[in-house]
């Protein structure tokens, strides 16, 4: 499966998206530096792929930055299922909170 991450624009906030397993720490924790030095609010993580123990409570303590969501490997890949994981993970309501919780 080929590494994918999106940023997303989401008011004066940042998404990022980024995978779940090996290598996740040391690309996420540069990507999350390189925005605060931008001073670019991250409203928190979405883990892709296959969950991975360790990962998000890796990310959350060194990232100071909520892990939102860990969607899994959907296949396919489609805006049925996206939208479904959506709605299971109550992500709207988290990205909500947090941007209630940011000021925005």
């Amino acid at each position: 499966q080929p590494f994918l991450m999106f940023l997303v624009r989401f008011s004066d906030h940042l998404r990022k998206n980024t995978r779940s397993g090996l290598g996740t720490l040391n690309h996420t924790l540069l990507s999350l530096e390189a925005l605060q030095r931008r001073a670019i609010a991250v409203l928190g993580l979405v883990l892709n792929g296959p969950p991975h123990p360790d990962n998000p409570r890796t990310l959350e303590q060194l990232g100071g930055v909520p892990v939102l969501a860990e969607l899994p490997p959907l296949q396919p890949l489609s805006a049925a299922a996206l939208a479904q994981q959506w709605q299971q993970q109550q992500l709207g309501d988290r990205l909500r909170r947090r941007l209630a919780g940011a000021g925005g």
